[in-house]
Parts: C-alpha cells; sequence; structure tokens
C-alpha cells in the first residue's frame, strides 16, 4: 500500500485541536507521521479486532517498537486515529458555509456536503464507518467521549432554524424536532446497509432520492 498516494491529511493538520497537536506522534517529521495515521486508518478498516500492528508498522516503514513509543497501546492508536479523523472532517464541517436559516434546507445541504467529502476523504471517511462499528462491539460506552462533528453541525443549525416558517397550529420546536429525529431514524436505517463505504456507494442516488422524498413530505406536513 502506498499510503502517500490515498490521501494528503497534512493539508488539513489546521482543524486539528491543540490538545490533538501535543500528542507525541505529531512531532514526527511530516512525512512519516503522515505514513503512520494513512497506514493505521487503512488497517483499522478491517475493525479494530482485525487490525494488525504489524501490518500497520510495515506499511509505515517504521519498527513497532516505535509504533508503541508513540502510542502506548494498539487502543491508543486507535482512539487517537479517531480523533485525528474526527477532527479533519469537523473541520471541513466547520469551514462550510450555510447561507439558510430554512432547516430543511440546510439538512438537505448538509446531506450534499457529506456526499463530497466522503469523495475528498475516502480513507477517512472509510475508516470513520469502521471505526464507529468497532467502538459499538469492542469499546461500548467510550463513544460518548468524542464530539461527532456531524451532530454538533445539526443541533447548531436547529438554533438558528426560522420559526416563523412552522406552520402557526404546530409548536416550532416540536416540528424542528420531528425533522431531526425523522432525519436520525433514516440514518439509523442505513447503517444497517454495513460498515464500509463501499456498502453504501451503490446506493447513493437511492439513498439522495429518498431524502429528498422525506424532506419534501415534511415541508408539506410543517410548513406553511
Amino acid at each position: 500500500m502506498e499510503v502517500n498516494d490515498i490521501d494528503r491529511l497534512l493539508d488539513f493538520e489546521h482543524y486539528l485541536s491543540e490538545e490533538t497537536k501535543a500528542h507525541k506522534v505529531m512531532t514526527v517529521e511530516n512525512e512519516k507521521r503522515q505514513r503512520i495515521i494513512l497506514a493505521a486508518m487503512q488497517e483499522f478498516m478491517k475493525g479494530y479486532r482485525n487490525a494488525s500492528t504489524d501490518t500497520i508498522v510495515k506499511c509505515a516503514g517504521i519498527s513497532k517498537g516505535l509504533l508503541f513509543h508513540y502510542f502506548g497501546t494498539k487502543k491508543e492508536l486507535f482512539f487517537f486515529i479517531f480523533q485525528y479523523a474526527i477532527e479533519i472532517i469537523g473541520g471541513e464541517y466547520k469551514s462550510s458555509r450555510f447561507e439558510s436559516s430554512d432547516f430543511l434546507e440546510n439538512i438537505w445541504q448538509l446531506s450534499m456536503l457529506a456526499r463530497k467529502l466522503i469523495d475528498k476523504h475516502p480513507l477517512v471517511y472509510g475508516f470513520l464507518a469502521s471505526a464507529f462499528f468497532s467502538f459499538h462491539e469492542v469499546f461500548p460506552g467510550e463513544l460518548h467521549n468524542f464530539q461527532n462533528p456531524v451532530e454538533d453541525l445539526k443541533q447548531r443549525l436547529l438554533e438558528r432554524a426560522d420559526r416563523s416558517i412552522i406552520r402557526d397550529d404546530l409548536d416550532p420546536e416540536k416540528a424542528l424536532r420531528t425533522i431531526l429525529w425523522t432525519v436520525d431514524g433514516y440514518s439509523a436505517e442505513l447503517a444497517r446497509l454495513g460498515s464500509k463505504v463501499s456498502d453504501y456507494e451503490p446506493h447513493y442516488d437511492r439513498i439522495e432520492k429518498e431524502l429528498s422524498d422525506y424532506l419534501t413530505l415534511l415541508r408539506k406536513a410543517l410548513y406553511k
């Protein structure tokens, strides 16, 4: 695996938190650090239990002792890579502009942005998709320690949503929550397709059409 050809996350490390930037591995020379991080992402896509640190060090071109010098355990490595990945994606979301105050419109734009970012960062999204399943299987209860950038953005969009466009006979807060719960429920249903980005790729057009249909239905039911 030529990890340098997969993705160039060095260009997006300005999105990282100060805590992540202070990690021991961040002192490593740039290209070597990229090899370590990308090799780990690639290997952890197999699932936490199936991932081999021997494979990671071979692909990264470092010794196993050096890997565990930077990361004391396999779990620490996995958690760091997960935090690194969500901060990169979170930075991409934060840098995107949502001009509308229409919550339904913003939910649609958010879904279109997600598809663009999957194409832009295929390895990162591939890792994250598998990592979420690994957390539920291997580290239940620990996922809440990490911020979900998509959920954070949805909450910000909810806060700035224009309540005046909701039907007068409805409670605007309940109406907006209904939208959010519908979208979350649909997302949960899609998770059944699999734990890999490749499981979803054949269904992108169908998913886009179904989401559009749901949002149209909600607009007719809840908006003036």
